[in-house]
């Protein structure tokens, strides 16, 4: 059972392990049910699914998807966070963590290795800095892709993302649905959305923002 979304249980793993967030990483870790269940409602994660998690952290969202998907494959940057990824997992046998730099990792030939080439599901809680280069990055390498589910700041959604979106598009069909917190920016980004994206059919972008 997914335990880390509760705050007493991440302090407590952090405080195990000592562990010291790094700015350069911008780490930020989720401990609230809600938002959790509502990535995992956006993700539509099943049985059938491989999910690629970019910056697993601690593992608060990998068992989730865990406990729903048929595989997962955690890319984490921070060799710190090997070891309690080891910890937090270990009841998973469907999830495999591995220590690179998403941007450095061969996407295609991950998914060749671990679903057969066939599309994946990719979800992750990103960091501002980061958003954009890993989104354009799984567009612009051709992974085959079902959908990507974000958890991101208001601010990259509302200013940059669908920009670059659209800047960015490279002949693969493309959906942007924002889920908000806040109805004041939920009616704002939709209208943005509809003017600024094309919308068609092969693979959905859920933004999911804090």
């Amino acid at each position: 059972m997914a335990t880390l979304g509760i705050p007493s249980n991440t302090i407590e793993v952090l405080q195990k392990y000592h562990f010291n967030f790094q700015k350069k990483f911008g780490q930020n870790f989720l401990i609230d049910t809600h938002v959790l269940e509502k990535i995992m409602n956006a993700a539509q994660i099943s049985k059938d699914d491989c999910v690629v998690e970019v910056g697993p952290g601690i593992g608060t969202m990998t068992q989730y998807l865990a406990e729903r998907a048929g595989h997962v494959v955690a890319v984490e940057i921070d060799k710190a966070l090997i070891p309690i990824l080891s910890d937090t997992l270990s009841a998973y046998d469907n999830v495999e963590v591995i220590n690179e730099d998403i941007l450095k990792v061969d996407l295609n030939r991950l998914v060749q290795e671990k679903n057969g080439g066939r599309p994946i599901k990719v979800v992750a809680n990103l960091p501002y800095y980061i958003t954009t280069p890993i989104i354009m990055g799984l567009f612009e390498s051709h992974v085959p892709l079902q959908s990507i589910t974000i958890m991101v700041q208001k601010e990259v959604a509302d200013l940059s993302l669908i920009t670059h979106l659209r800047a960015h598009e490279t002949g693969r069909n493309l959906v942007c649905r924002l889920l908000l917190e806040k109805k004041k920016y939920k009616k704002h980004l939709i209208s943005r959305l509809h003017r600024n994206s094309k919308i068609t059919r092969r693979c959905t972008v859920y933004c999911v923002a804090q």
